[in-house]
């Protein structure tokens, strides 16, 4: 009966860990490449949205218009934030309008300069909320391009 006991708990404990284990490490798995193509998916159509990309190329950046914009994006798509960055203008806006002016050489900033240098179309990038930075958030920066102009930078 001991024997049968113990010989019960191996069987349980192989199965734990050559079935259920990795059943779970792959539903685990699954689940945040699903978030990240989600949050990836929602950047990209944003930054291909025709109307955002006329408001940048004309220079006609209103900074209510683009928060609205980006509050909806937001709202929509549950990101945590959305920003965008005209690289014409290196104004950066967020939810709320225009927040600041970037500074490509600035620490702070030093994200923006590698992604504009790293030819990339996306890019998701780790930093600390500013909203609250006791957290991390992953930000995915999107390249807005057309009429071969100097392209913006978006994401949720």
């Amino acid at each position: 009966s001991f024997y049968s006991c113990i010989q019960s708990r191996q069987q349980y404990d192989q199965q734990i860990i050559n079935k259920i284990l990795p059943l779970t490490s792959d539903a685990v798995s699954t689940n945040i490449q699903n978030l990240i193509n989600q949050t990836i998916l929602a950047s990209k159509l944003t930054a291909d949205n025709s109307l955002l990309v006329d408001l940048l190329l004309t220079g006609n950046q209103k900074e209510g218009a683009i928060g609205a914009y980006l509050a909806s994006i937001q709202e929509n798509t549950g990101a945590k934030t959305t920003f965008l960055v005209s690289q014409d203008t290196l104004k950066y806006y967020n939810p709320t309008g225009l927040v600041r002016t970037i500074r490509p050489t600035s620490a702070e900033d030093k994200w923006y300069e590698q992604f504009i240098n790293s030819a990339q179309e996306t890019e998701i990038n780790i930093d600390r909320d500013t909203a609250d930075p006791s957290q991390y958030l992953a930000f995915v920066n999107v390249r807005i391009e057309g009429d071969d102009r100097k392209p913006s930078y978006q994401g949720p």
